[in-house]
């Protein structure tokens, strides 16, 4: 995976700015601090991923409970979801369809 860069216009202005004999500090420092905060920032989609599995998993068990206790209003619901939202047979096989061809299967 390449290693990703602090913006190019950040790193032009600085050497416009920065007079000659410092560029090279204050860029490097421009790197680290770049590479600091997008591992902060990966870390953080990390733990919000996490959270967002854990809450899905949770609806999964309410889902099945409500199918359960009434599944007539279940299946109901289901079925007004699948016909509003197109979620029918066919928009599915070309949604397939239209995935393998873009991936180029």
């Amino acid at each position: 995976m390449r290693e990703s860069q602090p913006p190019l216009l950040a790193r032009r202005l600085l050497l416009c700015l920065v007079p000659r004999e410092r560029q090279t500090e204050i860029l490097g420092d421009l790197e680290e601090e770049f590479h600091e905060r997008a591992r902060s920032a990966l870390d953080l989609l990390k733990r919000a991923g996490s959270a967002v599995t854990d809450q899905g998993h949770l609806s999964v068990r309410q889902s099945l409970r409500s199918l359960r206790r009434s599944p007539g209003f279940s299946l109901l619901v289901i079925g007004t979801v699948e016909q509003n939202a197109g979620w029918g047979p066919y928009r599915v096989d070309a949604a397939v369809a239209a995935t393998a061809d873009a991936v180029g299967w």
